[in-house]
């Protein structure tokens, strides 16, 4: 049986992840005073994040949100993020606290399309979500991995 998800449990940890990766993180940035991104860097540039509690060492994949709410095909992971004009989609494994930084959304999304991977579905309580798991090492091209601890 799929483990179902519980959307606050899920906000409250990426808040904590969020408090991490300010610590850690190589950009200055700001918090967001809206919902469509996480982040602003002093440039202006729009920052999404997204928090790996799996872990690093755990596996050889990102995994890559695909549908935020499958039943209205409402995007998610950096298909959303290209709707909302994000410049740098990061991914960070809070284990390790090792992140990786994608700045070029389009190819991103492109290159997962071309893996043609099978849909990973993600129960929440209201609604399901759905993913990839990504090999790393096949977009690993695509983004620049820094070592935040």
């Amino acid at each position: 049986m799929a483990k179902v998800y519980s959307w606050k449990q899920q906000l409250e940890k990426g808040m904590k992840a969020e408090e991490l990766f300010l610590d850690i993180c190589h950009l200055n940035l700001t918090k967001s005073d809206t919902r469509d991104y996480d982040f602003v860097t002093r440039d202006g540039r729009r920052v999404e994040l997204k928090t790996d509690f799996y872990g690093e060492n755990r596996t050889p994949n990102f995994f890559i949100e695909r549908w935020s709410v499958m039943e209205q095909d409402k995007p998610g992971g950096p298909w959303q993020s290209r709707q909302k004009k994000v410049d740098l989609y990061i991914y960070l494994y809070a284990d390790t606290g090792a992140y990786y930084v994608f700045s070029d959304l389009k190819t991103l999304c492109k290159e997962v399309e071309k893996l043609d991977l099978p849909l990973i579905p993600v129960r929440n309580r209201t609604y399901n979500g759905g993913g990839y798991k990504v090999p790393r090492e096949s977009i690993r091209h695509l983004c620049r991995r820094y070592n935040g601890r």
